[in-house]
């Protein structure tokens, strides 16, 4: 039975240095705790790490991450965010770097932002790229299943010009850049590391989504230094640059970056459509051929997951293309075999068509695949399909 959770189960007491803060509240599937750091300007973050909703049903899948700064402002938009790439993107985990609340970031968020050097010469954002490179990425890593080769830095206001000074000082740290609501003056340091770069190498293994609303007064910064980058041709460089109508130097502007950003950098359309056309044009047998290939062989075109098959088999049953829609709900379960919800809509499938044997028959078999894996189910989705699965045994008993 497809369904739409909106609930997250904490996966919190998982790990031991997870700190409840008195005044604090915690969204569910996010562990909490500090880091100290000797390298940074700031002698301490507080980092909150957000894990995608499959994450608990796999021992081996490795996930993208984006690295969120100013976490105390961003962190609910970037987790709800999370939850609309869950259903057409690849999952992500999400680490937040803040300071415990807004009014702490005001304080000391520029010192670790910022790249004009201070007087004794150091430069807070170097400072920061290195807690992030020897500290912080390491101890994520060392705890979480993540996927190393896709790291995304999202930045914005004095997080933007941050992660331009890591873009061109340590371009490698991370894979992509959301970045926006500001950037550097003509000359200034990270004007002059930009030219410096380009002068050694006109390779930047990068993709970069920049946005800014068209009333920020930062936007000629912005969109005079993209430009220029644009300009370059570096090699390997994706790019894209939107100008967010009718928004100021605003929050609602940071977040409209974000879902933007997010999107460009992480979506890949999903199964769902092409599959369905498939099957309009070749019929459902070839159209499930041609799945298996597209699967072994377009991992980077779409996105494939056990929502847009039960989707297709749904979609189908209730057009009444019911032999169609048997084998697509086959499929998943083939696909799927630890999924009680896979067994759960052919058990829906088989009460639509009036035969209560199967039916009842996949009853069971939703509820042994419960019991068999019960890692492959969130605690809600145990106690949600196990409410449909009494329903259905009501429903069939009345069928007698």
């Amino acid at each position: 039975m497809y369904k739409l959770l909106i609930i997250l189960i904490s996966l919190s007491p998982l790990y031991s240095q997870q700190e409840n803060i008195p005044g604090k509240v915690v969204v569910e599937s996010t562990s909490q705790f500090w880091i100290a750091s000797k390298l940074a300007v700031t002698d301490s973050f507080y980092i909150r790490v957000s894990l995608p909703p499959d994450y608990s049903n796999s021992y081996t899948t490795r996930y993208p991450v984006l690295y969120l700064t100013d976490a105390d402002t961003f962190w609910g938009a970037a987790t709800d965010f999370r939850w609309f790439l869950h259903w057409r993107n690849p999952q992500i985990i999400i680490v937040g770097i803040g300071y415990g609340s807004r009014t702490a970031a005001l304080k000391k968020r520029r010192g670790d932002f910022y790249y004009n050097p201070t007087p004794d010469g150091s430069i807070g954002a170097q400072k920061f790229i290195t807690f992030f490179n020897d500290e912080l990425i390491p101890e994520i890593e060392s705890r979480y299943r993540v996927d190393n080769s896709n790291r995304t830095l999202f930045g914005w206001s004095a997080g933007a010009t941050f992660a331009l000074y890591t873009l061109f000082s340590q371009p490698q740290l991370f894979h992509n850049y959301l970045i926006g609501g500001n950037g550097p003056v003509t000359d200034d340091p990270l004007d002059r590391l930009e030219r410096a770069y380009f002068e050694n190498s006109k390779n930047l293994q990068a993709k970069v989504y920049a946005g800014i609303g068209i009333y920020d007064k930062y936007y000629p910064r912005l969109k005079n230094f993209i430009e220029r980058i644009e300009n370059r041709g570096y090699e390997g460089l994706q790019f894209k640059f939107e100008t967010i109508s009718t928004f100021t130097h605003s929050y609602e502007a940071g977040v409209a970056l974000m879902a933007k950003g997010l999107q460009y950098v992480f979506h890949k359309p999903g199964i769902y459509l092409k599959f369905l056309q498939l099957v309009e044009e070749h019929g459902i047998d070839k159209a499930i051929e041609t799945y298996h290939h597209l699967k072994t062989t377009s991992q980077e075109e779409y996105a494939f997951s056990e929502s847009a098959l039960n989707n297709a088999g749904y979609y189908l049953l209730n057009l009444g293309k019911t032999k169609a829609a048997q084998k697509i709900f086959e499929l998943n379960i083939e696909e799927n075999p630890q999924s009680a919800n896979s067994c759960d809509s052919m058990a829906d499938f088989y009460l639509q068509v009036g035969d209560k044997e199967n039916a009842l028959k996949f009853v069971y078999q939703t509820l042994e695949t419960l019991e068999k894996f019960p890692h492959a189910s969130t605690a809600i989705e145990k106690t949600q399909i196990q409410r449909w699965a009494d329903e259905k045994f009501l429903t069939i008993k009345s069928m007698d």
